[in-house]
Formats: structure tokens, sequence, C-alpha cells
């Protein structure tokens, strides 16, 4: 009996996803992000402000069962300016300049898909043209009275390559899978670019089906959730010089730890201490260095208790950097909202990528010779993005 139970589930779960990709059914994702960054040096007087913005969009349709035909498009912008003093500027350096470029991808592609339940595997080819032009006019110093003098370039490119890429999908419900995928515009594949994102698919034969409830014992009050992130990084160089020989070496380290507490079911309240510290050693001598601590408290809610369920996360961040070298301290604080999607893996782990994001940051550099300020504004938002695993320490029943 065990036996055939096993085998009709596994006979239901190959249904549904050959279901997927069935003719007539499509695929679609995406994503969109907004920066803007501003930096004002008083003691110099100097201005610099910065706007960026990314979009892209990809789409598909069945036009044979296990055969999809579409295309991916992306485009940015970015437009930079800054501004300093005449009087101080260095000759041959610019007073003033501006930047402004455009970049544009269209990729159209055929992918065939093999069903190896509970995933999908793909694999890919198509042709990539990109378009790329970049504007930019300077004020540049020639002499100490002299006016400035006005330069401007511009320059273009494009460039067309084959399109090679292969992936795994993973079904979260019948209308969101988890993708992973590789691709290359290069020859061998090796080249590969990898991503993972979220796919959202189409058609009459995908309904979307209400979640049941669960039990979701990742979520319940008096639950705890440990997650981090750390990294070391060590590089060193020896050369020589005739008879003189130098030795240098550099290390980067950083640690992350966070927390979190559920005060209620589907509802947490958690804190991060970020760390990180830099140095370097020339010819057996240490060389001051950096070093960083900051706090990160958060609010985070899972709106249902079903498998896969939103969620929204409001934290902020205060930090601190001192260096050694010259005394500079650099302050920064930042405040973000977040929409997410949660997935519940089991019992103890939770899935988690981020939807859309809006954030406000600020900067404030200060050193023996005055100080900077720094502001920034971020939005993104889509289907793209990276994934983070959580581990939840259960409450004893």
């Amino acid at each position: 009996m065990k036996k055939q139970l096993c085998t009709i589930v596994s006979l239901f779960i190959t249904m549904v996803a050959w279901a997927q990709t069935e003719k007539g059914n499509g695929l679609i994702s995406g994503s969109l992000s907004i920066n803007s960054t501003q930096a004002d040096n008083k003691s110099v007087d100097y201005t610099s402000n910065e706007w960026q913005s990314n979009l892209s969009l990809t789409a598909g349709h069945f036009v044979a069962n296990n055969w999809l035909v579409g295309a991916s498009v992306s485009a940015g912008t970015i437009a930079s300016s800054s501004r300093g003093p005449l009087s101080t500027g260095q000759i041959g350096q610019p007073a003033a300049q501006q930047v402004n470029s455009v970049r544009a991808n269209l990729v159209p592609f055929a992918r065939r898909y093999w069903q190896f339940a509970p995933v999908q595997v793909f694999a890919g080819v198509g042709l990539s043209a990109s378009l790329s032009a970049e504007r930019q006019r300077m004020d540049e110093i020639t002499g100490v009275t002299a006016p400035p003098t006005t330069r401007q370039q511009q320059r273009t490119n494009w460039q067309i390559t084959p399109y090679l890429e292969g992936g795994i999908n993973y079904f979260l419900t019948k209308r969101i899978a988890l993708q992973v995928a590789a691709s290359s515009t290069a020859l061998p594949f090796y080249a590969a670019q990898l991503s993972t994102g979220l796919v959202y698919w189409t058609g009459s034969t995908r309904q979307a089906e209400l979640q049941p409830e669960r039990e979701n014992r990742q979520t319940d009050q008096g639950n705890w959730l440990i997650e981090g992130s750390f990294s070391a990084e060590r590089s060193t160089l020896n050369y020589h010089y005739g008879s003189e020989e130098n030795k240098q070496g550099a290390g980067n380290y950083f640690v992350g730890p966070s927390v979190g507490f559920f005060i209620r079911k589907n509802t947490m309240i958690g804190v991060g201490i970020p760390l990180s510290f830099s140095g370097s050693r020339v010819n057996g001598r240490n060389t001051p260095g950096y070093w960083s601590v900051g706090i990160n408290p958060y609010y985070l809610h899972y709106w249902a208790s079903t498998r896969l369920t939103p969620f929204t996360r409001v934290e902020a961040t205060i930090g601190r950097m001192n260096s050694g070298s010259n005394g500079e301290r650099i302050w920064s604080t930042s405040a973000s909202v977040g929409l997410g999607l949660a997935y519940m893996a089991g019992q103890r782990f939770i899935i988690q990528t981020s939807l859309a994001n809006v954030t406000l940051a600020r900067t404030a550099f200060s050193d023996s010779a005055g100080g900077t300020d720094s502001w920034g504004g971020y939005f993104s938002a889509g289907l793209g993005g990276s994934f983070a695993v959580r581990y939840v320490l259960n409450r004893p029943k």
C-alpha cells in the first residue's frame, strides 16, 4: 500500500510539472531600481549628484509543449554632475563635470524544458544585441587666472553575440517558481553568469490556488531566529627592484551576526551587529587601518500562516568607521521599508527574498580638513534578487 501511495504521489507531481509547460502557457519576470545620491563637501565647496535607474523584463510563451519562445529586455541610465570651486581646482582637472549614459539590451531566445519532478530543467539559445551611449561635458581649468575651457565628448558602442543559457525551476505554487540559471554570451559555456529569481507563470491552465493554513512552527511565539554573514580576504605582494626587496600584505575581515525573537505568532523583532576591520603590513611593520561597528534593529511580520507568505520588514542601521592613519571618522545612518516573500522549508528553515525596498541613507565624513555629507535614496522592486536562508530555534513544546 505504501509503495502504491508513493507511486501515485510521484505521478501527480510529474503531471503538475508537465502542465506548467503546456502549449498556451507563459511566464514573466522582471525588476526595477532607482537610486539617487548627493554629496556636499563644505570645506572645499564641492557638490555632486547622481541618478541611476535600471529596468529588466523577461516574457515568454509556450508555442508547443515544452518549447518556449520569448525575449529579455533590459535598460539603464546614469546621470551625474559634480562642481568644485575654480580657485582651488588644479590645472588640467575638471572644475565641473556632467556625464549622461544609457544602455539597452535585447535577447530573443528559445528554450526547451525537461521534467524531473519536482523540478524542471531547461536549456536555451538566442541572440544578444546591446547598445550603449555616453555624453560627457567638462569645464577644465587651464591656468591659474584663465577661464575654464569646456570640453565635450560622446561615444557609442554596439555589440551582437550568441546567447546560451541553462537552469532549473522549482515550483513554490502553481504560478510562482524559484529559478536558478546560468547564461553566457561566449563560448565555451563555462564563462557563465549565475542568477537567481522568481518567475511568474501565466496561462488558462495555471489557475491560482488558495494556500491552506498550516502550522508553520517556524513563526511561533517564543522562537528564536539566527542569521548572519562573514567574509575574510587576505592578499600579499612581494617584489624586488634591484637589490631592494619589498613585502606588502593587506587584509579585510567582516562578521555580521544577527538574532531575532518572535514576540507573537508571525511577528518578530531582532538586531544585528555588523563588525569589520582592515589593515596592512609593509616590510614587517603594521600600518594603521580601518575598523567599523554598527547596530541594525529590525521589525519583521509574516502576513499569513501558509507555506509561501509575503512579509514586511522595517529596519534601521547606525554605524561608525574610524581610520587610524588620518583620524577620519565616518558616521552612517539608514532606514528602510521592504516587502518580500518567504517560503517555510520544513520546520526549522525560512527562505526569503526581497520583492520591493525603499531606503534613505546618510553618510557623514569628518577629518582634520573638514567634513562631507552624503545623502542617498534607493528604490528597487522585482522578482529577480538574492535569497537568504534563516535557521529557527523552535521553542520546546
